[in-house]
């Protein structure tokens, strides 16, 4: 067995590096970042810094090509497959979003954001039966959170399955008000839809 000794210099770079962003001053700070890596490409956090730095810049193609090196360096990092996902939703590529959120579900991250935006690419790319399945395995580990609810409303109307629809809307609108966003933002057309805006009158004569 390998034990790896982390390099000193390559903590301080990143510490010098995040000083100087909280600074503002981001030359500098991106300069912190690089030499971060190239003291110790294994240092996963000096990665994740240089490609957060590109995604603030929302200079997107060079923030993947960054996290495609990390991810080369170690394609088993839950870390960089998510940065990976989320730069691919952000340039508009979903089946290669669908594909990061996977590696990251199955290198170990099972936070909830996660589960949500993978359902999300997945039911945008009209694979409504992928979607419902990763849809339940959200639900096993988060079977309270009422985004979850909104997400299958969602799902039952690409179905066209008003009933179940309308039982996961009436319990995301009451376990989640908030949360509605996740529904407006992401599924517009399916909002804005007489059926669904009926539904939610209904729900709002109900409460009052």
């Amino acid at each position: 067995m390998t034990i790896k000794i982390e390099d000193p210099t390559s903590h301080a770079y990143l510490r010098m590096g995040k000083c100087y962003e909280k600074m503002g001053n981001m030359e500098l700070a991106k300069f912190y970042f690089y030499q971060t890596v190239h003291e110790d490409p294994l240092l996963d956090k000096g990665w994740v810094a240089i490609t957060d730095y590109y995604i603030s810049e929302r200079a997107f193609d060079k923030a993947l090509s960054y996290v495609n090196k990390a991810i080369n360096i170690d394609g088993d990092n839950p870390s960089y497959w998510k940065r990976c996902a989320y730069i691919h939703v952000a340039l508009g590529n979903l089946v290669e979003a669908d594909y990061a959120f996977k590696q990251t579900v199955q290198m170990g991250n099972y936070e909830l954001d996660t589960w949500v935006q993978w359902t999300c690419i997945v039911a945008r790319n009209k694979e409504t039966e992928v979607a419902l399945d990763i849809l339940r395995q959200a639900h096993e580990f988060y079977p309270e959170e009422g985004a979850l609810d909104y997400l299958y409303a969602v799902l039952y109307l690409q179905r066209r399955d008003k009933p179940a629809a309308e039982k996961h809307l009436k319990k995301a609108v009451t376990k989640a008000p908030d949360e509605i966003d996740l529904f407006k933002v992401y599924f517009p057309n399916l909002f804005y839809s007489s059926w669904t805006q009926n539904i939610l009158s209904k729900i709002k004569d109900a409460s009052e």
